[in-house]
């Protein structure tokens, strides 16, 4: 038997994902400020409209991820797999990536391993 997980316009600031399998959850128009996800599946979520302003991601499973119109400022992703998601419309200002599987993904439509690739390259002379 299948589940569907939805959350909409709820108020789950601070809240902890551990060891939650959410596949293909959708968190739309949630705020979750602060919110913790720690050894958690997100692959294939969809996260609309949503706050996670300051959120923690560690050893979290998010490709397939789609984050549109979300506010990620502060965000912390450690050890998380990324691979084919797409952030677009989004504000990570002063958000941090740390050892992360990004292989396919793209910021505001920007391939984003492409990008570093180029400016590694650009930044050796080659």
């Amino acid at each position: 038997m299948e589940r569907e997980w939805r959350f909409e316009g709820q108020l789950m600031n601070q809240a902890a994902f551990w060891k939650c399998l959410l596949a293909e959850a959708r968190f739309d128009e949630v705020n979750m400020n602060g919110a913790q996800f720690a050894r958690a599946n997100l692959g294939g979520a969809l996260f609309d409209q949503a706050n996670l302003s300051g959120a923690r991601f560690d050893d979290v499973n998010l490709s397939g991820a789609h984050f549109d119109g979300v506010n990620l400022s502060g965000a912390q992703f450690t050890e998380v797999n990324l691979s084919g998601s797409r952030f677009e419309t989004v504000n990570l200002s002063g958000a941090a990536i740390d050892s992360a599987n990004i292989d396919g993904l793209t910021i505001q439509g920007y391939d984003i391993r492409a990008l570093i690739d180029a400016e590694r390259k650009r930044g050796s002379g080659g």
